[in-house]
């Protein structure tokens, strides 16, 4: 049983580049993710042309304010790649600006914050 179960969460995608990586795929995996966990996806934002390293982007910015507007508890990437290219300066302004809400990908499916995923 999940620890998740019941939750709500909003999903991120984003494709600079189409390397067989869609957006509807990581829209689909999102999905997946979420039924296995018992999550509720409430929205899936997507940014398709934009690169990890460009700050702020459109959707992003928004599935931010919906998390924050609606004290949503998980955003669900692919992995982290999707969230910022280089996480040592971005993923720490990101996870600020949301909050109490935890980061949780479909890649890699451990809670961020704990030891295991951060050996990772």
């Amino acid at each position: 049983m999940s620890e998740l179960k019941g939750l709500t969460a909003i999903g991120y995608a984003r494709v600079s580049t189409n390397k067989g990586q869609t957006v509807e795929t990581q829209k689909r995996l999102i999905m997946d993710w979420a039924e296995s966990k018992g999550v509720k996806i409430k929205a899936i934002y997507a940014d398709e042309g934009i690169s990890g390293a460009t700050f702020p982007r459109p959707e992003l910015s928004q599935a931010i304010v919906d998390i924050q507007v609606n004290q949503i508890p998980i955003l669900v990437c692919y992995d982290q790649s999707r969230l910022t290219r280089d996480g040592f300066d971005d993923l720490p302004i990101i996870k600020k600006m949301l909050g109490k809400c935890v980061i949780r990908y479909t890649t890699l499916d451990l809670n961020p914050d704990d030891l295991g995923a951060k050996i990772m």
